[in-house]
């Protein structure tokens, strides 16, 4: 029954409307911008509490080339938003069938190293939030 103040802390990743920022309990709506948003909750008294929301993209785009030549675009296999889905899955194959690469919490540092130029295979398993793992399949060109 205790009532105070809600606040955004901070405008990152976007500014979000918060309906009854003077109550026990409200509703924020404008979280259209992926990433993590924190509020924050005083109440009369002076104590605080801190609630986060992360917003996650419904969709992802995987790289069909990378080009590891140090010149920094496309040195490595960049998933946006990755870093969202802690404990995602990447397994690189050959057009042979073999596993070249493995990381069971990738953080898009796949470049290649040690490969030829051509056409690998990977399978990303991506970590949802509630613990299951969303597949996605693929072909990526590995251009020297």
């Amino acid at each position: 029954n205790t009532t105070g103040n809600w606040a955004q802390a901070g405008n990152t990743p976007a500014a979000a409307l918060i309906t009854t920022p003077n109550a026990k309990s409200t509703t924020v709506s404008g979280l259209n911008t992926i990433g993590r948003y924190v509020f924050v909750f005083t109440n009369t008294g002076g104590c605080t509490d801190t609630v986060a929301v992360t917003v996650l993209p419904k969709t992802i785009a995987v790289p069909t080339v990378i080009t590891p030549n140090g010149d920094g675009k496309n040195d490595t296999f960049t998933v946006p938003n990755i870093e969202l889905f802690t404990g995602s899955q990447l397994f690189i194959y050959n057009r042979w069938g073999a596993e070249v690469y493995r990381s069971d919490n990738y953080k898009n540092n796949w470049d290649a190293s040690g490969l030829t130029e051509g056409t690998y295979y990977y399978v990303l398993n991506r970590k949802e939030p509630s613990g299951s793992f969303t597949t996605f399949k693929g072909w990526v060109f590995l251009k020297r």
